[in-house]
C-alpha cells in the first residue's frame, strides 16, 4: 500500500487538490447561495432560477470543456494555430442560442445582457484554464476557484445590501475568476489565425457531441421536469437531488485529473489492470450509495428544512442513481482514452436517447420518481455497454 502511495503520490495530491477546488465553489453555491435564494423566493420563482442556472451551466460546460479538452488532447502536436478563431466563433454561437432558448422558456423578467456576460466569462474561464491543466498546475486551479468563491461572497454581500437580482452574484464570481486566469495564463494572447481551423473544427464537433450528451445526461432531469411538471415540482426535485449532484460533481472533477494521467497509459497496461479496476468501481458504488443516503438526509434537514417532508422519499433512489453514475464517469475516462470516436458517440447517443424517451414516459405517469427510475435504468445499460467494449480491447 505504501509503495503505491509513493509511486502515485503526485497523482493523489493533484486529485485531492482538484477535488478540493471543486468543493470550494460547489459548497459556496449549494450551502450558501441557493439556500438564501430559497428563503427569499416562492417555490415557483426558485424553480425558475434553478432552470436558468442549469441551462447556463450546460452551455459553459459544453463550450468551455470542449475547447479545454481539444487543447489538452492536441497538446503534444507542434501546430497550435486555429484555436482562437474557434473560441471566438463558438462563443458567439453559444451566446445566441442561449439567449433565444432562455427567452422562450423563462417567465421571470431577466437581464439578458448580464446573463450573456456571465456566460461569456464562464466559457473564457473554463477554456483558458487548460493551460494550468497542461502544466499540471493544480495549485493555481485551486486558487482560481478560491477567487471565484470570493467573488460569489462579494455578490452575496451585494445581494443582501441592495436586494439585487440573483445573477449579479454569479457575475461577481465569474468576473474575479476570469481576471485571475488572465493574469496566470498566456494562451488568450494568441493571434486569430485561420490555419488548421477546419481540422480543429471537425475534432471540436466530436468533442462537443460527447460533452453535450454528458451534460444533457447530467441535467436532462431538471429540464424535463420543468417542462412537464413545472418549476414548483422542479424545486422539490432540486432540493432532493442536490446532495447527490455534489457527489457527481466531485467525480467529474476527479475524472479531469484522471484523464491527464490515463492519456499516457498504453492498452497493454490497461488490460492487465482492468479486472482490478472493475472490482474497485463496484465496491465504490456500494460505499457511495450508503454515504449519499446519509448525506442527503442531513443536508436537506439543515439547508432546506421546509422541503424535507416532500423530498425524503427520493433520497434512496437518488443515492443509487448518483452512485452508479459516478461509476459511469470513471468508466468513461478509460473509454475516452481507448474507444474509437465512433464507439464513444454510439454508446452515448444510445444512452441519451433511451434516457430522454424513458424519462418523458415515466414522468408523465409517475412525476418525480419517474425521472429517477429512468436515470437508474439508463445508467445501468450504459455501464454494461461500455464494460463490454472495454473488455474486448485487444493487446498490441
Amino acid at each position: 500500500m505504501i509503495h503505491y502511495v509513493r509511486k502515485y503520490r503526485r497523482f493523489i495530491f493533484n486529485t485531492g487538490l482538484n477535488l478540493l477546488a471543486t468543493v470550494v465553489v460547489t459548497a459556496t453555491i449549494q450551502l450558501w447561495i441557493f439556500p438564501s435564494l430559497n428563503n427569499t423566493n416562492s417555490p415557483k420563482s426558485f424553480g425558475e432560477i434553478i432552470f436558468v442556472y442549469t441551462i447556463m451551466n450546460m452551455f459553459i460546460g459544453v463550450t468551455g470543456n470542449s475547447l479545454n479538452n481539444l487543447r489538452l488532447r492536441n497538446n503534444t502536436k507542434k501546430w497550435l494555430d486555429g484555436y482562437q478563431i474557434l473560441f471566438v466563433s463558438t462563443v458567439i454561437i453559444s451566446l445566441v442560442i442561449f439567449t433565444i432558448y432562455i427567452h422562450g422558456q423563462a417567465e421571470m423578467g431577466l437581464n439578458f445582457k448580464i446573463l450573456t456576460l456571465v456566460l461569456f466569462l464562464g466559457i473564457f474561464r473554463v477554456y483558458y484554464s487548460v493551460e494550468l491543466r497542461i502544466s499540471l498546475r493544480y495549485r493555481e486551479i485551486f486558487i482560481s476557484n478560491l477567487v471565484q468563491s470570493s467573488g460569489y461572497a462579494l455578490g452575496m454581500l451585494l445581494f443582501y445590501l441592495t436586494n439585487c437580482e440573483w445573477y449579479y452574484i454569479l457575475l461577481m464570481g465569474e468576473l474575479l475568476a476570469t481576471l485571475f486566469i488572465l493574469f496566470k495564463t498566456n494562451m488568450w494572447k494568441e493571434r486569430l489565425r485561420i490555419k488548421n481551423f477546419k481540422q480543429l473544427s471537425l475534432e471540436y464537433i466530436t468533442l462537443v457531441s460527447l460533452i453535450l450528451m454528458s451534460q444533457v445526461q447530467l441535467y436532462a432531469d431538471r429540464i424535463i421536469l420543468n417542462q412537464i411538471s413545472g418549476p414548483e415540482k422542479l424545486s422539490v426535485y432540486f432540493v432532493a437531488s442536490s446532495p447527490t449532484k455534489l457527489t457527481t460533481l466531485v467525480f467529474s472533477s476527479f475524472s479531469g485529473v484522471l484523464l491527464s494521467y490515463v492519456a499516457n497509459i498504453k492498452i497493454n497496461a490497461f488490460n492487465k489492470k482492468k479486472t482490478e479496476i472493475a472490482i474497485a468501481i463496484s465496491m465504490l458504488v456500494i460505499l457511495l450509495t450508503a454515504l449519499n443516503y446519509l448525506f442527503s438526509a442531513i443536508y436537506v434537514s439543515l439547508f432546506y428544512n421546509n422541503y424535507y417532508t416532500a423530498a425524503k422519499m427520493f433520497f434512496l433512489p437518488l443515492s443509487i442513481a448518483s452512485s452508479i453514475y459516478s461509476a459511469l464517469i470513471i468508466e468513461k475516462v478509460f473509454a475516452l482514452r481507448f474507444f474509437s470516436k465512433k464507439a464513444l458517440l454510439t454508446v452515448d447517443f444510445f444512452f441519451l436517447t433511451f434516457y430522454i424517451l424513458l424519462s418523458y414516459i415515466l414522468v408523465l405517469k409517475l412525476q418525480i420518481i419517474g425521472i429517477v427510475l429512468a436515470r437508474i435504468i439508463s445508467i445501468i445499460i450504459a455501464l454494461i455497454m461500455n464494460a463490454c467494449i472495454l473488455y474486448k480491447i485487444k493487446e498490441t
